[in-house]
């Protein structure tokens, strides 16, 4: 097995398939932080969703050293650069509901407008009162 994977990840190839096997690593041990929390969120039927819970459990890893960011960050940039692609299905689901869209159109435009605008004036809001607290402790 060990002379297979020498095989397929040979140096004249120019490390290729080494970052490939590195970025499947850090992806597979994001998703595995993400189904723990699914995996919890369902046994304790928390109303909170599991992939929050995920993201939440790899805070206290990365805050307590459990996980080093190093063993993250590519295959997290990686996920943050490919992000329009996981909006596809989101997209062909509005255009198969086109006669809820039709109907409920202006409302939901409505909602997702003000929910964006909630969400962007909380986070400012939260961020300059960490920078401010930052500053007074320096």
């Amino acid at each position: 097995m060990n002379s297979f994977l020498q095989f397929l990840c040979k140096k004249q190839r120019g490390g290729y398939c080494m970052k490939w096997w590195k970025l499947s690593g850090q992806i597979l041990l994001l998703f595995c932080f993400a189904w723990t929390g699914e995996w919890i969120a369902k046994q304790a039927h928390l109303p909170v969703p599991g992939s929050i819970i995920g993201i939440f459990l790899l805070l206290i890893s990365l805050k307590f050293n459990i996980v080093k960011k190093e063993w993250i960050q590519d295959g997290a940039d990686f996920l943050l650069k490919e992000l329009i692609l996981f909006f596809i299905p989101s997209a062909v689901a509005v255009i198969r509901y086109k006669d809820t869209l039709s109907q409920y159109g202006i409302d939901l435009i409505l909602i997702i407008v003000i929910s964006t605008l909630c969400v962007t004036l909380v986070t400012g809001l939260l961020t300059e009162l960490l920078l401010k607290r930052k500053g007074s402790t320096q």
